[in-house]
């Protein structure tokens, strides 16, 4: 794995209407990177999600954690059919913004 690639569990959209979908969770690895937003400032980025549109503005995402130690990121709450389900868990997110926390 990378200095740029995470693990997160991502559920296959075929699956997610079944109450016991976690038995089709798999774990895989996801590039990721770190754009500038002039007007906002620093974006992460999943590069491999499953939109290709899973990001977040690393400010407004440190304030919404702080009283909390432990968080997992969804990174996608998934469509039945359309789009897989994707949670990043907190020791993966704290690895990828550990110069920001």
């Amino acid at each position: 794995m990378s200095s740029l690639e995470i693990r997160g569990l991502r559920i296959p959209s075929a699956h997610l209407n079944d109450k016991n979908k976690i038995r089709y969770a798999e774990v895989v690895s996801l590039r990721y990177s770190f754009d500038t937003n002039r007007q906002r400032g620093l974006v992460f980025q999943l590069d491999s999600g499953p939109t290709g549109f899973e990001s977040f503005y690393v400010d407004d995402f440190l304030k919404r954690i702080q009283s909390a130690y432990d968080f997992a990121w969804c990174a996608c709450a998934g469509t039945h059919n359309r789009w897989d389900e994707l949670w990043i868990p907190a020791s993966e997110m704290r690895r990828a913004l550990k110069d920001y926390i």
